[in-house]
């Protein structure tokens, strides 16, 4: 739940009241009707928000995302906080973090992939501030690719393979020595041409 908060920046009770009709997976889009603006705003998803919400099971027995036992209600946020995330920040020795946190890094992590504050304030949804007012034109596009972006922070990415040096062995895997004795490696769709 808290990688899912850190992903979308939903505040605590917008996430813990979640239903599924709000949830659309093909769109990459959360609706919520009740926000503290009293407006109804828009929340977009990136590919690991969406794979997160896949992989719960409610949407089989209940209308909200986030169940209570009884299926009749969604859980409560401030007894999961007291009884679960509390304790679980206090395991890992974390001072000073609450689940305001969670908001604050998803802010975090989209100023360090180089998003600009309009675009930051525009997917906190901070709609009383005149930024946000300002730019409320930005696209739903340009605000996917910045959600996008917060997936793979401190993820370093693969290391590209060395092309392998020819020898007898691999001349039939695709290498090909010619007479002046340069070697020929087919193009693939991977292959950068300089």
């Amino acid at each position: 739940m808290g990688r899912l908060a850190i992903l979308t920046g939903l505040r605590k009770t917008e996430l813990f009241s979640l239903r599924w009709a709000h949830v659309d997976l093909e769109q990459s889009l959360i609706t919520l009707p009740q926000t503290k603006s009293g407006k109804v705003q828009y929340t977009p998803l990136n590919d690991d928000a969406q794979g997160i919400l896949r992989s719960f099971p409610s949407w089989e027995h209940s209308i909200w995302v986030f169940p209570s036992k009884t299926n009749g209600t969604h859980l409560d946020s401030y007894n999961f906080y007291g009884r679960v995330f509390m304790p679980a920040v206090k395991a890992a020795k974390l001072e000073g973090v609450t689940w305001h946190t969670l908001r604050h890094t998803f802010a975090s992590r989209l100023a360090m992939n180089g998003h600009g504050d309009s675009t930051i304030a525009a997917l906190l949804r901070h709609s009383s501030t005149t930024l946000v007012q300002r730019y409320a034109h930005l696209s739903p596009s340009h605000l996917k690719d910045a959600v996008e972006g917060i997936s793979g922070f401190g993820i370093e990415p693969e290391k590209e393979k060395p092309k392998p040096e020819p020898t007898e062995s691999n001349m039939g895997q695709g290498l090909t020595k010619t007479v002046a004795g340069t070697v020929i490696v087919p193009i693939s769709e991977e292959s950068e041409i300089v």
